[in-house]
C-alpha cells in the first residue's frame, strides 16, 4: 500500500511539471540591423536557451537565459528572414513566426524606406 501511495504522488509530481503552461514565442514587433530587438515567450520549465537562426547559415545560440524575454543585438544583414527559438530545461523547443530584419536607416547614405 505505501509503493501504491507513493507511486501515486511521484506520478501526480511528474504529470503537474508537463502541465505547465506550454512554450510560446512571439516574434518582435521589429528587427532593424545593428540595433537591440527584444524576443519574448511565456511558458516552458526551468531554464530557457535561445537562439536565432535565419536564412544564413548562422545559428546564434545564448544558453542558461532567465526571465521570459531576450535582447539581441540584430547584427545580420537587411532582409535577412529570422526566426526565434526557445528550448526549455526539458527540452521543449518553439519557434516565433519569421520575421524579416530590417535596414538601418540611420547609417545609409543612400534614401531607406523599412518595410
Amino acid at each position: 500500500m505505501k509503493f501504491a501511495g507513493v507511486f501515486a504522488a511521484l506520478a501526480a509530481s511528474v504529470a503537474s511539471t508537463y502541465a505547465a503552461a506550454p512554450l510560446v514565442v512571439n516574434p518582435p514587433a521589429h528587427a532593424v540591423v545593428n540595433t537591440p530587438t527584444v524576443i519574448t515567450w511565456s511558458g516552458g520549465i526551468g531554464h530557457i536557451t535561445d537562439s536565432a537562426t535565419n536564412n544564413q547559415p548562422i545559428t546564434l545560440n545564448f544558453p542558461n537565459l532567465a526571465g521570459t524575454s531576450f535582447t539581441w543585438n540584430t547584427a545580420v544583414p537587411r532582409d535577412t528572414v529570422a526566426v526565434a527559438a526557445v528550448t526549455d530545461s526539458i527540452g521543449e523547443t518553439a519557434f516565433s513566426g519569421p520575421f524579416i530584419v530590417q535596414p538601418n536607416c540611420e547609417y545609409l547614405l543612400l534614401p531607406c524606406e523599412p518595410a
